[in-house]
């Protein structure tokens, strides 16, 4: 675990209670974080903040998680990105994964499997 305080992760979700969870948890955890409520602010946040890692909600209002990981992947961008999301139709994993996701949860998320699952991504 204190191999990850230096870390920086952006967190991106619509719901203030869906990031205030997962803030808590992860500062617990002595890992700084970063908030947005929707893609563009994310956006902007990767700019000045240069995240290390990125926790971005799908379905958000002016610009969802699709379109975030669609602008990162045009700009070559290589902070990688665990989608956690409710919306799960048709091809969301798939989708996702293509378009350069590093990991995917469903909600609610269970926090230990996001923790690990951050664990993994930042150690590949």
């Amino acid at each position: 675990m204190a191999e990850y305080k230096q870390l920086k992760v952006l967190v991106v979700d619509d719901s203030a209670l869906n990031r205030q969870v997962i803030v808590e948890y992860l500062r617990h955890k002595e890992i700084i974080t970063i908030e947005a409520e929707d893609g563009e602010q994310a956006l902007q946040l990767v700019d000045t903040e240069k995240p290390d890692i990125i926790l971005l909600d799908l379905i958000m209002p002016i610009m969802d998680g699709f379109e975030v990981l669609e602008y990162l992947k045009k700009q070559n961008n290589t902070i990688p990105v665990i989608v956690i999301t409710a919306y799960l139709k048709g091809n969301t994993f798939q989708k996702c994964m293509e378009l350069g996701a590093k990991g995917f949860l469903n909600k609610p998320v269970k926090m230990q499997e996001l923790f690990n699952l951050i664990s993994q991504v930042m150690e590949s």
